[in-house]
């Protein structure tokens, strides 16, 4: 028995490039690749930062409420 709809696979290998690397070379892509893996990088570094602090903090308090 065949009965049913049958649901087209979509092949991965069609899909329309994006804007942002249409008419790039291969070398310009993975320059640009590299801009937004040293972007995202120091969004890391600051995030780590951050919560670095934000422990440091909370173990001030946590000292803070032990004295009292």
């Amino acid at each position: 028995m065949t009965g049913g709809a049958k649901r087209a696979v979509p092949n991965p290998w069609l899909f329309e490039e994006p804007e942002e690397t249409r008419g790039l070379g291969f070398d310009e892509i993975r320059q640009q690749q590299q801009r937004i893996i040293q972007e995202q990088d120091a969004g890391l570094d600051a995030l780590s930062s951050i919560i670095s602090r934000q422990k440091q903090m909370g173990q001030e308090i946590g000292n803070e409420l032990d004295e009292q």
